[in-house]
């Protein structure tokens, strides 16, 4: 089944300086002409490690400055000798190997805030635990429709490379999955909310990190 790619969307992939790329898995491949030249930072939430040694090169992003790294350890070990020491890796505040390592040798930090500034909430679809992100200085999305709509977009772009078109959606200001233009948002600061984020910042770091796991705490409760 081909799925259309909302404009919005691509509009977002083609012209933001903060790309978030989410759960791309092992099947992932970049395609031939990707390239994007004026992005500064990414955010790679539940990636594979094959697919985070694939997309991380400074041929697709030369002008890279941070990246967020909410996934498990790469594939390739040495990731971090394609950038400069100049490079901000950005890791959770979870005590795990590969974050350990980068933070120590001088290559990375950890911020507490980094799974709360990416992750709205949590929930269930057919078994498998979706989160719903939050898009910089835009909006909320739902974290199974961007995956959707990531993979619509990464499909175009090998479609373009064969210069073969893709279904492109049409999109109205008012459906509900529009992105808007760049906007002010308000932070909440309700004590709910805040617990909340705690629950699903646990759930999250467990999971990428011991994807076997299962996890008991639900976070409705």
């Amino acid at each position: 089944m081909v799925r259309p790619l909302y404009p919005s969307f691509h509009r977002i992939m083609e012209s933001s300086r903060h790309l978030l790329f989410y759960r791309l898995d092992s099947s992932f491949s970049v395609p031939a002409i990707y390239y994007m030249p004026h992005v500064e930072q990414i955010s790679l939430i539940q990636c594979s490690p094959t697919s985070i040694s694939q997309l991380l090169h400074k041929k697709y992003f030369p002008s890279l400055q941070r990246i967020h790294y909410l996934s498990g350890p790469p594939s390739n070990k040495e990731i971090h000798q394609r950038f400069s020491k100049k490079m901000d890796w950005v890791f959770p505040m979870a005590d795990y190997p590969f974050y350990n390592t980068m933070v120590e040798a001088g290559y990375g930090r950890k911020d507490e805030w980094i799974v709360r500034n990416h992750l709205v909430c949590e929930k269930m679809i057919d078994g498998a635990r979706w989160f719903d992100l939050y898009l910089p200085s835009r909006s909320i999305v739902y974290g199974d429709w961007y995956y959707e709509q990531q993979t619509a977009y990464f499909n175009k772009k090998h479609c373009d490379g064969f210069q073969v078109s893709y279904p492109i959606k049409k999109e109205y200001n008012n459906d509900i999955h529009h992105i808007p233009e760049e906007m002010k948002t308000t932070i909440m600061y309700d004590s709910r909310w805040i617990y909340q984020q705690e629950c699903i910042e646990r759930d999250f770091i467990t999971m990428i990190n011991h994807p076997d796991a299962t996890l008991c705490h639900n976070s409705s409760k």
